[in-house]
C-alpha cells in the first residue's frame, strides 16, 4: 500500500472499487486521471468533507429525521465548509497569480492590501 500512497504505482482497479465502496464516494475522488492517489489538498479535504455531509444529510432525510434537531447541525457545518471552500479557491487563485508575477508588482500590491487590512483590524481593537 505504501507504493500507492507514495505514487510509485497506480491503485489497482479492484482495490479502487473497494476503497470507493468503503468510503461511499466516487472513484474520481480518490484518484487522478492516471489512477494514482489524488493529493489531499486543503481544498480537496473541504470538498470531501462536504460530500460526506451531503451523504449524511441524505441518509437522515431518508430516515425521516427531524430537520431542526437532527439535520440542522449538518447543514450549518456545510455552510461553514462552503465558506472555507471559497477561501481555499481564493487562496489558490492568489498563489497562481503570484507565481506569474515576474516583475513583483502584484506582490507589492497584495502586501499593501494586507497591510491596510491589518491596520484596520488593529484600529478596531484599540477603539
Amino acid at each position: 500500500m505504501s507504493v500507492v500512497i507514495k505514487k510509485r504505482r497506480p491503485i489497482p482497479q479492484e482495490r479502487l472499487q473497494a476503497l470507493a465502496a468503503y468510503f461511499g464516494v466516487g472513484e474520481e475522488v480518490l484518484v487522478d486521471t492516471g489512477y494514482f492517489a489524488s493529493p489531499l489538498t486543503p481544498l480537496a479535504k473541504v470538498q470531501l468533507h462536504m460530500l460526506l455531509l451531503d451523504q449524511k444529510i441524505a441518509q437522515l432525510e431518508g430516515e425521516g429525521a427531524e430537520e431542526e434537531e437532527d439535520i440542522a447541525p449538518y447543514r450549518d457545518k456545510k455552510l461553514q465548509l462552503e465558506r472555507e471552500r471559497e477561501h481555499e479557491i481564493r487562496l489558490g487563485r492568489v498563489a497562481e497569480a503570484l507565481q506569474r508575477d515576474h516583475d513583483g508588482r502584484l506582490a507589492l500590491l497584495l502586501d499593501q492590501v494586507l497591510d491596510e487590512a491589518a491596520a484596520k483590524k488593529t484600529e478596531g481593537v484599540e477603539s
